[in-house]
């Protein structure tokens, strides 16, 4: 698997600045844990199976929401346990 270090310096290899930037804006999104457990939720990780009865494209935009939520995720090397509870307990 790529790190998101290594796909920026692949994807921006002709801008080194602008993918240090990028990965310094993922290390402050990093510290929004409430803001991740929000992207976590709304983007679906932790549902297992698109909703029952949705259309194959309504089942196509699900899948699409969760992949995003889990790559943002990932670059921002969240625990997703810690989010998981955050989110089913706001109040910690």
């Amino acid at each position: 698997m790529m790190t998101l270090s290594k796909w920026l310096s692949f994807f921006y290899a002709k801008k080194p600045d602008q993918a240090k930037r990028i990965v310094s804006g993922y290390a402050v999104l990093a510290q929004q844990k409430d803001v991740l457990a929000d992207i976590a939720h709304r983007g679906g990780v932790y549902t297992y199976e698109p909703v029952k009865g949705m259309t194959p494209y309504e089942a196509g935009v699900f899948e699409g929401r969760r992949q995003f939520a889990l790559e943002m995720l990932c670059a921002s090397n969240a625990d997703f346990q810690a989010l998981y509870r955050l989110f089913d307990n706001p109040n910690r």
